[in-house]
This record gives C-alpha cells, structure tokens and sequence, in this order.
C-alpha cells in the first residue's frame, strides 16, 4: 500500500501556500526574488487534473504508468524584488 504524500495532507488542512523564486549571483546588483500566493487545491478526475497528467506523461514518458496527485495554485497575490530582467547587466 503506497502512503499518501504529506504535502496532500498539508494541503487539506491548510491550503494557503506560497511559492518563491529567487535569482541568484555573485553580484548581488543581480538579486531579485518572486513571491506567488495562493490556495492549493488537489484536483482529481476532472478535464484541468486530466489535461496536466497528459502534458507530464508527454514529456516524461516514465510516468505513463503511474497515477500521479495534480496540484493546482490559484494565485491571489504576486510581490517581487530586486533585478528580474532577462540579460545580465554589465
């Protein structure tokens, strides 16, 4: 018997998440972060949780086998900081 995962289990009892994304360099000119908020919500056997089982198994063909949990983040709030850009500055 597979155990559940735990985040499954942090969702159900508290969907308020957070994702963050840094960008890191040596020059710290360069730093800069994104903060998404949101609420989590586990979809199951609906055409959103089928679509994105589809898009996984396409590009990661040893998943085709396995039924995998699908994790949506519907984003209420975004904050940033510091350089996003692209290109590098000299």
């Amino acid at each position: 018997m597979q155990s559940p995962l735990k985040r499954l289990g942090n969702i159900a009892q508290n969907p308020a998440v957070a994702v963050v994304v840094d960008r890191y360099e040596e020059d710290w000119g360069q730093l800069g972060w994104v903060m998404l908020r949101g609420h989590a919500e586990i979809l199951i056997d609906r055409r959103e949780h089928d679509h994105a089982q589809a898009l996984l198994r396409s590009r990661y063909p040893q998943l085709k086998r396995m039924q995998l949990p699908v994790i949506a983040v519907r984003i209420v709030s975004a904050m940033s900081w510091g350089n996003l850009s692209l290109a590098k500055s000299d």
